[in-house]
């Protein structure tokens, strides 16, 4: 836990299971005007985050190979609690036929639609996650079940998974 405060570090492993249930996140890089960030459907391959794009800036980063990251979290604003995973690496684009005939079985349809043809990876040089947990005044939520696994009161992080 942080000094004078609730914040509390979320384990690799609990981390990249979060990461392997969700299909939402966002990517961010530095681009000619600085830095941007991009909302993405993704997939989890091999300890990698795996995207689809068009050309513009996600392909041109990962054609050049440039150091990016990628976030997820939850968040619930009512009750003053929620976490977040970040994932930092090197972009690239996966070229190789078999590696594109494999991935493209594990991505989703991106949410905005069109052909999306390049497939990007974001290797993982680091993984660290960190969470709120909530507070013990929160308010009870009036839809009984809506956040199960979701009431951080204990000192791991293994209730995110419930």
């Amino acid at each position: 836990m942080s000094e004078g405060g609730r914040i509390q570090e979320i384990d690799e492993e609990t981390c990249r299971k979060l990461l392997a249930r969700r299909h939402f996140g966002r990517v961010a890089l530095v681009d000619d005007h600085g830095p941007i960030i991009f909302p993405v459907n993704y997939a989890v391959d091999d300890g990698s985050i795996v995207f689809r794009t068009d050309r513009g800036t996600k392909r041109s980063a990962a054609a050049e190979g440039r150091p990016a990251c990628f976030e997820i979290d939850d968040v619930d604003t009512r009750r003053r609690f929620g976490w977040s995973v970040i994932v930092r690496g090197r972009l690239d684009e996966v070229m190789d036929d078999g590696g594109r005939e494999r991935l493209s079985g594990k991505l989703i349809e991106p949410y905005p639609g069109g052909p999306k043809e390049h497939l990007v990876r974001l290797s993982c040089t680091s993984i660290s996650g960190r969470r709120v947990p909530l507070p013990e005044d929160a308010p009870e939520d009036e839809f009984e079940g809506a956040q199960a696994g979701h009431l951080w009161r204990g000192q791991d992080a293994s209730d995110l998974l419930g």
